[in-house]
């Protein structure tokens, strides 16, 4: 699997999990000297892919974004692949493919990889955007916390993550 990475991928071990992940800060692109003086604060955004794709789904975007916002000399942009998905690693353990699970696996990851204590801007698409959102209630073991949540064509259940029982359950009170 792992000769399938691309550059700029990297794996970070987590609770027995080698998670698959690609890292791109600015001062990879923009040199520190041609920030300036005024620079905004810094700050992390972290994609979550949808069902069926993985962390790379996001490469088109991360790097011109960077370029967009290249005045903040402290921007970090994180997408990984969730447990299951891409090239992270499958563990045996059922609770590893959990939602509970992946968030709190991306949320130690932002943890592990952040240069400073930003705030998060979380990203998500289709059932990413549960999971960026899930991330986002959960965000306090994020060194900034979520300063923002982006839903993309969100794929999200109206009874709080659990399939419904019934179509019943789907209707209004």
């Amino acid at each position: 699997e792992r000769s399938a990475a691309v550059e700029g991928s990297r794996f970070a071990p987590i609770d027995d999990v080698a998670v698959h992940h690609t890292l791109v800060h600015v001062d990879q692109l923009i040199p520190d000297e041609e920030a300036t003086a005024g620079s905004a604060a810094p700050l992390l955004f972290h994609f979550n892919h949808g069902f069926g794709a993985n962390a790379l789904t996001w490469d088109w975007l991360m790097r011109p974004l960077v370029q967009e916002l290249s005045g903040m000399t402290s921007l970090t942009l994180l997408a990984h692949d969730r447990v299951g998905f891409g090239l992270t690693s499958r563990p045996k353990a059922l609770h590893c493919y959990t939602p509970a699970f992946n968030a709190r696996l991306g949320l130690r990851l932002i943890d592990q990889l952040q240069r400073d204590e930003a705030p998060c801007v979380l990203v998500g698409h289709s059932l990413g955007a549960s999971l960026s959102a899930r991330m986002a209630v959960l965000s306090e073991g994020c060194s900034g916390g979520a300063r923002a949540l982006v839903l993309l064509a969100p794929a999200l259940l109206a009874t709080g993550g659990a399939a419904p029982a019934s179509a019943a359950q789907l209707r209004p009170s």
